[in-house]
């Protein structure tokens, strides 16, 4: 996580593709691979944000700095938004709601993977399942209703 801070405070762009340590890694040794205490099942960590990466690491702190409008749009290869990813590891609430703390963030909730699975159908923590299914559930009615 140093590294993605370094080149956060040297201007990186917190929301660009290709703004994260293992992308310049990769311009200098092709083929570089991911750590092997990320990969979780048969999920692909392709197209990786700094976002992503704050997340796995489990750190609230520089989680905070990268939040921006754009956050639900940073997805990866298999179209995990960060929320994904978050209730794939089953982080805190805490980091939860900050993932869901800008505009049109319920709009998270309804986002679906490749293979068509919603945030919460990663989560395995029952306190996660259960603060978001009915975020997800009212995320469908507002759009029904609009």
């Amino acid at each position: 996580m140093s590294t993605i801070t370094a080149l956060l405070n040297a201007g990186a762009p917190v929301d660009a593709l290709g703004s994260c340590s293992l992308n310049y890694a990769n311009s200098f040794v092709p083929g570089i691979r991911v750590f092997s205490s990320f990969e979780r099942g048969s999920i692909s960590w392709e197209n990786l944000y700094p976002i992503h990466f704050a997340i796995v690491d489990n750190n609230l702190e520089l989680l905070q700095k990268l939040i921006t409008p754009t956050t639900n749009k940073l997805l990866t290869i298999h179209y995990f938004t960060p929320l994904h990813i978050a209730c794939l590891f089953n982080r805190s609430i805490t980091m939860i709601d900050l993932l869901l703390s800008y505009e049109n963030a319920n709009l998270a909730t309804i986002a679906k993977t490749s293979d068509g699975k919603f945030p919460d159908e990663f989560a395995t923590d029952q306190t996660i399942i259960d603060y978001l299914r009915p975020t997800r559930l009212r995320a469908y009615v507002e759009i029904e209703e609009n």
